[in-house]
């Protein structure tokens, strides 16, 4: 029975922990968003070519 206590603390722990990471993350994109990227330079960095590269 305890072992079952055991974990189940752990799970709910686990839960406690991503929410927190969660709002962590909310909170630092809202106070720091994003620079805006052209999509021409999304493509370049996902695929690791470059115009200027021929």
């Amino acid at each position: 029975m305890g072992d079952a206590a055991r974990q189940a603390a752990d799970r709910l722990d686990l839960l406690g922990l991503k929410k927190l990471m969660f709002q962590l993350g909310s909170l630092l994109f809202g106070l720091f968003p994003a620079a805006d990227v052209p999509e021409k330079d999304k493509r370049a960095m996902l695929t690791g070519k470059n115009e200027g590269n021929g």
